[in-house]
């Protein structure tokens, strides 16, 4: 099919003749086999790109993991630093009373 396929490009490219164009299968054959490789491309095309959008999904996933992580560790941060400055608050108060 592919040398067929050939000749007949090769024939267009040089502006040859329908008639004057060899055939080796027949329209039919020809039709068959060029819906069958674009139903296989087609599949081929739509497992690709099945596999893109599942890693796309999963490096989204991760980067939102991943930034979600760094702004709890700054707001984590932030709450020691603020557990601590009410701790010396509390601590100076009680040491004022006393």
């Amino acid at each position: 099919m592919l040398f067929s396929l050939n000749i007949l490009v090769h024939a267009f490219l040089l502006d040859m003749k329908p008639d004057e164009v060899p055939m080796f299968v027949s329209p039919q054959q020809l039709v068959s086999h060029v819906c069958y490789d674009t139903i296989m491309l087609m599949q081929l095309v739509e497992s690709v790109l099945s596999k893109v959008m599942e890693e796309f999904e999963n490096h989204i996933t991760s980067q939102v993991e991943l930034d979600f992580r760094v702004v709890f560790d700054q707001e984590l941060g932030l709450i020691f630093k603020l557990r601590g400055m009410m701790i010396g608050w509390i601590h100076d108060s009680v040491s004022e009373l006393l």
